[in-house]
Parts: C-alpha cells; structure tokens; sequence
C-alpha cells in the first residue's frame, strides 16, 4: 500500500514540473496579402466565393438561372493590399483566371478562379433528320430554326455549328437581316417546354454533302444522332442596290441568302424576249455581268440560272443604262 502511494506522489509531481516547463509560442502572423472576400452581386443576393488558402483557389458556383455570360466579382483584400491586375468582368467559360494579391508588406500570392456552371442536364437538341428521312437544308438557306432546352433567352450564350465529314466546324451565323435573332419558349404538341432559336444562316460558301449538327450552350455541348443534308437551292433573295452603268459596263448581282452554283446564264428581259450577257466571274455568292456596249438606254430586269433550276430574278430591281 505505501509502495502505491510512492508512486502516485512521483506522477503527480511529474505532471506538475512538467505544466512548469510549458512555453508558450506565438503563431506566424497571417499574410498581408490575402484575399479576404470574393462575391457575385445578383438580384437575388450575392453569389460567394469559396477561397482556400491552402491551395490559394477561388470557387464559384453559378446557377443556370442566373443566365449570366459574365461574372463582375466584387473582392476584398487584407488591409492596405491591391491586386496586381485590373479586376475586370470574367466570361463564366473562362478557363486560366488568376488574382495576384500583393500585400503592404511586398508580399505577394496569386489565387486561381474557378467557376462552375450548375446547368440543367441533360442538354438534348431537337434532331431535324430520323433515321427514315434526312432533312434536306439549301446551302445558304437564312431561316433555320433550332429547338432545345435551352432553358435561356440570351441567344449569346448559344452556338450552332455544321459539322462536316472531315470533322471541321462550320458556325451558323445570325441572319439580321431577317430581323431579331433570339431564342423564345415554346409550347409544343405534348404541352412540354422548349426553346426555339430562330433566324440562322447556313453559311453560304459551304458545299453539299451530309453535315451533322451541333450545338454549344455554355459549357454544355449536344451532337445530332442522324446528319442533315446540305443540297443546292434556286437563289431567292438578292441584296437591293440601284446600279445605273453605261452600255459595255459590268454590273453586280449578290445573293444575301442561298448560295450561287453552277451560273450557266446571265439575262436581260427585253421586249418580251431574253437578252444573254457576258459572265465576266462568279462565286457563291456573286456573278458579274457585262452588258453589250450597242445596248439601248432603259431600265433592265436582270436574271440568273443556275444548275437546271428556273430563272432568278430580284424582281423590283432594275438595272439602267444611262444615255
């Protein structure tokens, strides 16, 4: 019994000639050049930033709903520091983003951004073709119409492409001149929601052949199962400019819409009868002509062929010759 109680006194006077020993250390003062907040100011309140100083990463998580291109953080530093570029507005696909805090001490750290797009998936596309029938689209064609759940009216988040044998990327371009290009929701057969982006261009110096169709939205890509046909059309819409030449001079026509192939005639209506002339040069897009130099003064209609489709013509626009 008198041994245990030895052994008690010795541990307890062990413990406390050890708390006597304890040294109290300061811990390493914080870094001046911190980034202390990183936020997105929406409507809805601000969207925040997580910053992990361990690996000095900035991570964003930005709903879909939000319909933003760009993010225009607002950030706050450790007192008396700056950053070492301009904080600018980031396009939420950005890829490589980097802050470089530099502290009133000269020290520096850089943190790199990371935003994440919470979209809705899965992204599905509206397929022209079946595996039946191939859609067939003219080359140039300005009003093709593309559904998917787009789930945004921001036709600049938004990018249709042609893809062709070989794997090359051909984008649709917005055709204005129709108009507002946008993207509307639509209600179709089942009562479903989609959304329709309207008014695209089927580039014009493309040729026929089967072209598969994609299509980008933000970070989201989809990819046609079945291809569409591009096929040669009969040239409708011609840029309206008022020409006034001399005989013996060349005039322009341009199409602003299907493409031009195959140019096999150039003509004047004239008294009820054709009047072919001269094709100087053409391209998909252009032909020019040259008209007689014995041609008498007056206002001409102009037409064109091409392929075995019937003549072209704009119709209301009158070439004239000048005395």
């Amino acid at each position: 019994m008198q041994s245990l109680k030895h052994i008690f006194l010795l541990l307890v006077s062990g413990l406390i000639l050890a708390g006597g020993c304890t040294k109290t250390e300061d811990l390493p003062p914080l870094s001046q050049s911190r980034m202390l907040s990183f936020k997105v100011p929406t409507a809805d309140g601000d969207i925040i930033g997580a910053i992990d100083e361990s690996d000095k990463t900035i991570t964003v998580y930005v709903p879909f709903y939000h319909q933003f291109a760009v993010i225009d953080p607002e950030i706050i530093l450790s007192e008396g520091a700056k950053l070492e570029e301009e904080s600018l507005p980031v396009n939420v696909l950005e890829g490589d983003v980097q802050y470089t805090v530099i502290g009133n001490d000269g020290s520096r750290t850089t943190y790199s951004l990371t935003i994440h797009l919470q979209q809705i998936t899965p992204f599905t596309i509206s397929e022209p073709s079946t595996e039946e029938l191939i859609a067939k689209w003219e080359v140039g064609y300005g009003m093709v119409s593309i559904r998917a759940n787009f789930n945004t009216t921001d036709p600049s988040n938004i990018t249709v492409y042609l893809v062709d044998e070989t794997g090359a990327e051909h984008p649709l371009i917005p055709n204005t001149a129709l108009g507002h290009v946008g993207v509307e929701p639509v209600i179709i057969g089942d009562g479903q929601k989609t959304y329709s982006f309207g008014n695209l261009q089927i580039p014009q110096e493309l040729t026929p052949g089967l072209y598969h169709l994609k299509v980008n939205m933000l970070n989201l890509s989809a990819t046609s199962t079945y291809p569409v046909e591009l096929v040669w059309g009969k040239p409708s819409a011609f840029i309206y400019a008022p020409v006034t030449i001399k005989a013996g001079e060349t005039f322009t026509l341009e199409t602003g819409s299907i493409s031009l192939h195959d140019v096999r005639e150039v003509s004047f209506s004239v008294n009820g009868g054709k009047l072919p002339l001269e094709i100087v040069e053409w391209d998909y897009k252009k032909v020019i002509a040259r008209v007689p130099a014995d041609l008498a003064p007056g206002t001409y209609i102009p037409s064109i062929v091409c392929g075995d489709f019937e003549p072209a013509s704009p119709g209301w626009w009158g070439i004239t010759i000048a005395e």
